[in-house]
C-alpha cells in the first residue's frame, strides 16, 4: 500500500494521500455521473455534460476526505493520534501513531462519525438539489442531486461489517466488548472483508453485463 501511494494534500497537520486502487473507483463515479447526465439533460453538449462529470468525481473526492477528517478529529479527540489518511479502493484508511482506540465504545463513536458526516452531506446536497430545481438551475440541482446520491450511497457502503470499513469497525467492537480480546475480534471482523472483495468484483461484473445487454 505504502509504495502506490500518492499525497495529494495536507489538513491540520494530516496528510491525505491516495493508492493506485482509487483511481479507477474515480473514473468509475465520473462515468457514471456522465452517463446519468446524458439521460438526464438529452439536449446538453457532452462539453457541459463531461463538466458536470468532472466536477461530480472533485467533489466526490472532497466528500471523501470529509468524511475520513470527520474519523481523524474524533480520533485525535479521543486520544488516538492519526498521521495521515489513505484513500483507497474499499474507502479511506487512517494510518496512526500509536496505540487504537482504548475502549469498544471509543471505537464505535470514530467509525460512526464517518457515515454520520457522509449522511449530513447528502442531506445538504439533496437539499441544495430541491432549492436549485425549483428555480429552474437544472444542470446544479443535478450535480447536487448526484452528490446526494454518492454521499448517501458511501454512507451505507462504509457500514457493511467488513474491515476496514466502518461497519467492520463497530463488528470488532462489540466483538471485542463480548470477548474481551481485541485480536481475536480483529481476526473474525476481518473476514468480512476478505467476503466483501470478491462480493464487490462478482457485483461489479454483473451491473457490467447488465447495461451491456441492454
Amino acid at each position: 500500500m505504502v509504495r502506490r501511494r500518492f499525497p495529494v494534500l495536507r489538513v491540520a497537520g494530516i496528510e491525505v494521500a491516495v493508492h493506485l486502487t482509487w483511481f479507477p473507483v474515480l473514473l468509475l463515479v465520473a462515468t457514471a455521473a456522465y452517463t446519468g447526465f446524458a439521460e438526464i439533460f438529452p439536449g446538453r453538449s457532452p462539453i457541459a455534460l463531461g463538466a458536470l462529470a468532472m466536477a461530480t468525481g472533485v467533489a466526490f473526492f472532497a466528500s471523501l476526505v470529509t468524511h475520513e477528517l470527520a474519523h481523524a478529529a474524533l480520533a485525535n479527540r479521543l486520544g488516538v493520534r492519526v498521521r495521515s489518511i489513505l484513500l483507497f479502493m474499499f474507502g479511506g484508511v487512517a494510518e496512526i501513531d500509536g496505540e487504537e482506540a482504548s475502549t469498544p465504545s471509543a471505537e464505535v463513536a470514530i467509525a460512526l462519525v464517518g457515515p454520520a458526516t457522509s449522511v449530513a452531506l447528502g442531506s445538504a446536497f439533496g437539499f441544495g438539489a430541491l432549492v436549485l430545481d425549483r428555480r429552474n438551475l437544472t444542470l446544479l440541482a443535478g450535480l447536487l442531486g448526484a452528490l446526494a446520491f454518492v454521499n448517501l450511497g458511501v454512507a451505507l457502503f462504509n457500514l457493511l461489517p467488513a474491515l476496514p470499513l466502518d461497519g467492520g469497525r463497530i463488528l470488532r467492537a462489540a466483538l471485542w466488548r463480548s470477548t474481551g480480546d481485541h485480536r481475536r475480534a480483529t481476526r473474525i471482523a476481518g473476514w468480512g472483508g476478505r467476503l466483501l472483495a470478491p462480493a464487490v468484483a462478482g457485483g461489479g461484473y454483473w451491473v457490467y453485463r447488465d447495461r451491456k445487454s441492454t
